[in-house]
């Protein structure tokens, strides 16, 4: 388990969202169910990122 501290969903600027990421698990649409899924996600990888559409 990788604990990196408490759940968050960064908000990033409009001109961010053409640029590549290399990440473990992406979650596309970040309401309560992705949060869930970020949060568990965090647990097994690095590199986790949350989308909401």
């Amino acid at each position: 388990m990788h604990n990196q501290g408490p759940a968050t969903i960064e908000k990033l600027p409009s001109k961010v969202f053409m640029e590549e990421r290399n990440v473990d698990v992406a979650i596309v649409d970040a309401d309560t169910a992705g949060l869930g899924a970020y949060r568990a996600a965090r647990q097994h990888a690095h590199r986790v990122a949350g989308f909401e559409c």
